[in-house]
């Protein structure tokens, strides 16, 4: 079962910068930690992860960004971002390999003001 953390800090803007449009900002970060994904199908496979958040945890905006981190040598990336969540995709590094069951980490990170 994969852990995840939603962390958020409120940055207030100092009088002294008048010239900055919000008088506050929220930076938000979810922590998605070994999240996993089954075996591949068979040699140069893929494995596709839907990821996905409880309503009102990303911004509406979809104005997020994702760095992801697999377990094992692969291509790893994310695609269809949308406000409940987006989808992973781990890719074997080689057609004649066959990505084993395994996890991978997703750090999600966003800014409202």
């Amino acid at each position: 079962m994969p852990s995840v953390t939603i962390n958020s800090l409120l940055i207030e803007r100092p009088t002294a910068y008048a010239n900055i449009s919000s008088t506050a900002y929220v930076i938000g970060q979810a922590i998605i930690a070994n999240a996993p994904n089954v075996i591949g199908s068979g040699a140069g496979a893929t494995v596709v992860v839907p990821v996905v958040f409880a309503p009102g945890n990303l911004p509406a905006d979809l104005n997020y960004t994702i760095q992801l981190t697999a377990n094992q040598a692969c291509a790893i990336s994310w695609s269809a971002k949308a406000i409940n969540g987006f989808t992973v995709t781990l890719t074997p590094l080689s057609g004649s390999l066959t990505l084993a069951a395994g996890t991978f980490d997703a750090v999600v990170t966003w800014i409202a003001g």
